[in-house]
């Protein structure tokens, strides 16, 4: 999983690989996340991981811990502004099906 922080006008300041998982499974916690973004000085959070298997819609996994990173980060004074998911031949983001 890749976190990219970006400042107020939405410029990427700093990306950060934040957790190499397995084929079906990768553990991040949220310090991962939140503690460059706090190094950076960061208004905005993008959260990008790939699906190699090729499907990619969201796992319940991955739902439930996008909206916990969402509500950890208003908490924070950060903003979600994404949640992408990368496959072989499309990806899918949160922010465009308004699930995050």
């Amino acid at each position: 999983m890749v976190a990219l922080y970006t400042n107020t006008m939405n410029q990427l300041l700093g990306e950060e690989v934040v957790a190499v998982g397995s084929v079906n499974v990768v553990n991040v916690k949220p310090r991962d996340i939140f503690g460059p973004a706090l190094r950076y000085n960061a208004y905005g959070i993008i959260l990008v991981h790939n699906h190699p298997e090729g499907k990619c819609e969201p796992s319940k996994e991955d739902i439930s811990f996008t909206q916990m990173i969402k509500n950890l980060s208003i908490q924070m004074g950060f903003e979600l502004l994404d949640h992408i998911i990368i496959c072989k031949k499309s990806y899918f983001s949160f922010a465009s099906h308004r699930i995050n």
